[in-house]
């Protein structure tokens, strides 16, 4: 009776010792999986910030140009509230490939190649009525996700024009505020 005893047991702590192994080795593993995903997050980060910075760094003055020359000519009008609809109001002025880019003679180009891979940007004109951060500004962003294993981000610059009141169409082009996520 004693042996049978001894015996269940030690069958008992050798269950209860494998299950907490088995749930270490799970957690170990749930642990590992984070911290790459985590990893593959900063890291895809870090490209779609350096993929716009660097784009920004080589075509400063044409967006300058571009920025000025649509403000000009639209940028100033105000939306009619007839028509809105919040987060839509958009305009792209660097459009997709497949438009006819009216900004040819600017010599613009969308396209980077950063890490032997080619990354489009785009240019749009932001104008919410809904939000006091998003007021006439102009975004420059990613044209799509950068993808890094299962994390993917996405860049953007929106830059504000300040008008000289005291010169006509003098007009200062400035950084305003910069998103990554």
């Amino acid at each position: 009776m004693k042996k049978g005893f001894i015996s269940i047991v030690t069958l008992m702590i050798l269950l209860i010792l494998s299950l907490t192994l088995n749930f270490l080795y799970q957690q170990n593993i749930s642990t590992s999986e984070y911290s790459k995903d985590l990893y593959n997050k900063k890291k895809a980060q870090y490209l779609a910030e350096s993929i716009i910075n660097i784009y920004l760094e080589n075509n400063h003055d044409k967006i300058n140009e571009l920025i000025k020359e649509d403000y000009k000519n639209i940028g100033k009008s105000k939306i009619s509230i007839d028509n809105y609809e919040p987060y839509k109001y958009t305009r792209e002025i660097i459009p997709c490939k497949e438009i006819i880019d009216p900004y040819e003679h600017l010599g613009i180009d969308r396209s980077i190649i950063y890490d032997d891979e080619l990354y489009n940007i785009k240019l749009t004109f932001v104008d919410r009525i809904d939000s006091q951060k998003i007021k006439k500004l102009y975004m420059l962003s990613n044209d799509s996700w950068i993808k890094v294993g299962n994390s993917s981000a996405l860049s953007e610059i929106y830059f504000k024009v300040l008008e000289n009141s005291e010169i006509e169409d003098d007009y200062k082009i400035e950084i305003a505020f910069r998103r990554t996520y």
